[in-house]
């Protein structure tokens, strides 16, 4: 036998030899090492390896485990309820305080809101209540599921109605509330250019662009004013009965000589404020 055939035949024997191990290897399921089934020297670790784990390995047995655990945990969680801001229970007291000032009333400031979602009376529930302690009112977090349609401020605004001392009744909130109040209504006022006429040359007597006579407090007004209309100056009244050719905003007082209107121009100055009043004079009505 040649040295090339010698070759060849210790190859072959080489790869049968350890070709009949693995498949015994297989058949036994016993677990046979290469020696070249190293890849980049981890010293023969296998690929399930992981270092995070204590002694260096994730064994094949434990890997089904860990992931049918982290399966079932993530798909077994309850959902979380989010129970509803505390903020949202605030703004909706200062929201139903706005509203009570309307009435006239001012809420109390040392009320304790919060949310309650098993808030019930006589085993049925309640949307909201007051405690006999006047010191807390709690929501039902269950029914008020806060969708557009639902005024949580509504339900706060009936009791701090209780806390107020009114019962329940009809009317939009479903509890009694005063008549609300008619404001005041702020005067009108107009600031005008004041003058005076005297006679002569329009003396008592004389036709005012009214028809009605000339005569003492009488008054002459700018286009801005209505004829009859009545205001105040200095805390007398007066209605414009008569026209002039003066500015717009514009009120020029009759006096009856030179010398008294010299004098009340003086005191008031050439311009002044005026408050309107709503009532037109009964004899000559608003143009």
């Amino acid at each position: 036998m040649s040295k090339k055939e010698l070759i060849i035949s210790v190859v072959a024997g080489w790869i049968a030899i350890h070709l009949g191990l693995v498949i015994i290897g297989v058949v036994l399921g016993v677990a046979v090492t290469l020696p070249f089934d190293n890849h980049g020297g981890d010293e023969g670790y296998d690929e399930g390896y992981d270092a995070g784990f204590s002694d260096g390995f994730m064994r094949g047995q434990d890997f089904p485990k860990i992931v049918e655990s982290k399966t079932d945990k993530a798909w077994s969680m309850p959902p979380v309820e989010e129970t509803p801001s505390t903020s949202l229970l605030l703004d909706s007291y200062q929201r139903a305080a706005e509203e009570w000032l309307l009435y006239g009333k001012v809420a109390p400031s040392n009320i304790k809101i919060t949310w309650n979602p098993d808030l019930s009376l006589d085993d049925a529930p309640v949307a909201a209540a007051v405690f006999n302690s006047g010191d807390r009112i709690e929501v039902n977090s269950t029914l008020y599921n806060l969708e557009p349609d639902v005024c949580l401020w509504c339900a706060v605004f009936h009791e701090i109605g209780h806390l107020l001392g009114y019962e329940h009744g009809d009317g939009r909130y479903g509890i009694i509330v005063p008549p609300m109040p008619t404001p005041t209504p702020k005067p009108q006022t107009m600031t005008v250019t004041m003058t005076f006429y005297t006679c002569p040359p329009f003396c008592p007597g004389d036709t005012m662009a009214n028809g009605q006579p000339l005569g003492e407090g009488d008054v002459a007004c700018g286009y801005a004013l209505d004829t009859g209309q009545r205001f105040t100056f200095n805390g007398d009244e007066y209605v414009c009965e008569d026209r002039g050719g003066g500015p717009h905003y514009w009120v020029d007082f009759w006096k009856a000589t030179r010398t008294i209107g010299l004098t009340w121009q003086t005191e008031v100055g050439m311009s002044g404020e005026i408050i309107l009043l709503e009532e037109f004079d009964e004899l000559h009505p608003k143009d």
